[in-house]
């Protein structure tokens, strides 16, 4: 989840909930995000041309989703994607790397109880029993 995070910041400018849901944290999640050629930020929705400004944030009966209206070209996307990958790049592949690895070493670390090094000290030290 942290990786595909980091990926979705580093490709889309977004994070992976802002991705998936095309809505942005302004004020609250509640805003639904209108797609624009000004900023670096993609959704999903905005690729696959869904406008959900057409309907009310309720919705109702003859009021949907409509598909094909607000999708940026596939080169304006590709634009978009590069100037965020040029930008956010290396701290993208930064964090892909560290973060297993932050993962791998933690799991290591924290598995083994942490009271065996200090016995180990405490004997090494000429005590052989600690009563509590």
């Amino acid at each position: 989840m942290l990786v595909a995070n980091a990926v979705t910041t580093g490709l889309f400018n977004a994070n992976l909930r802002e991705f998936i849901t095309g809505k942005t944290p302004v004020g609250s999640y509640a805003s639904l995000y209108n797609p624009n050629n000004k900023d670096n930020l993609i959704t999903l929705p905005e690729m696959l041309g869904i406008d959900r400004q057409a309907g009310t944030a309720t919705g109702t009966a003859g009021q949907g989703l409509r598909v094909g209206f607000l999708a940026a070209s596939p080169a304006l996307q590709a634009e978009k994607i590069k100037e965020n990958l040029m930008a956010n790049g290396m701290s993208m592949i930064g964090q892909v790397i560290a973060i297993p690895l932050a993962f791998r070493f933690g799991k290591k670390f924290l598995a083994k109880p942490l009271i065996n090094p200090a016995n180990k000290l405490i004997r090494m030290a000429g005590v052989k029993e600690v009563k509590v």
